[in-house]
């Protein structure tokens, strides 16, 4: 496997990330461009991450700030293509984010 890149989601991982969840069932996969848009938009400070594999989105972590404690993140969903469980894709490294 090539070494897997974690990013922000963009609208072009969605096809892939609807893969993600018709193979895992973990909610239903038409639900997620709705689900995406007030991160993409700037709506909100939760945001979505994707793991790409060889160019291709193979996982996904959807994270929201917690209330009560400041600078903490709440990790309310995570899927990896069932294929790829267990290759240890959440050990990649992300890219920076712009401006940093």
């Amino acid at each position: 496997m090539t070494n897997p890149i974690i990013k922000p989601t963009s609208t072009a991982d969605i096809v892939g990330l609807q893969a993600v969840l018709d193979g895992t069932e973990l909610f239903p996969s038409e639900m997620l461009p709705d689900m995406l848009t007030p991160s993409s938009a700037g709506e909100t400070e939760a945001f979505w991450l994707t793991c790409h594999s060889k160019d291709e989105a193979v996982g996904f972590c959807y994270t929201v700030p917690e209330d009560f404690a400041d600078g903490t993140w709440n990790m309310l969903a995570l899927g990896v293509r069932p294929d790829l469980q267990g290759k240890r894709l959440g050990a990649a490294r992300s890219l920076p984010q712009s401006g940093t």
